[in-house]
């Protein structure tokens, strides 16, 4: 999240990166939202590591930021918003 923070804020590139290397940073939210999505098998933060190079191989940290902001924003663990979120269509609604 930091390098993409970087690269977009100052305009600049990493080319010699290995994208396909850099993964998420599980939390709650984004553990949450790839199990009820139906990427992850299991809810924990290995699984979620896993789940995500699955989701966005060539940079599963990229997405990072997005899983954070859905399970926030729609995907809480008590009450989800599944009719606002911007995953409803494709989302498995696993757990929920």
């Amino acid at each position: 999240m930091t390098l993409l923070l970087i690269e977009k804020g100052y305009q600049l590139h990493f080319s010699d990166l290995d994208h396909s290397q850099m993964d998420i940073k599980p939390d709650v939210h984004t553990v949450r939202v790839l199990y009820r999505l139906g990427i992850s098998a299991a809810t924990t933060e290995n699984e979620a590591i896993q789940a995500a190079k699955r989701f966005n191989p060539q940079f599963p940290g990229g997405v990072d930021g997005a899983l954070w902001k859905i399970g926030r924003q729609w995907c809480n663990s008590s009450r989800p918003l599944c009719s606002q979120c911007p995953m409803r269509v494709d989302c498995a609604k696993i757990g929920v």
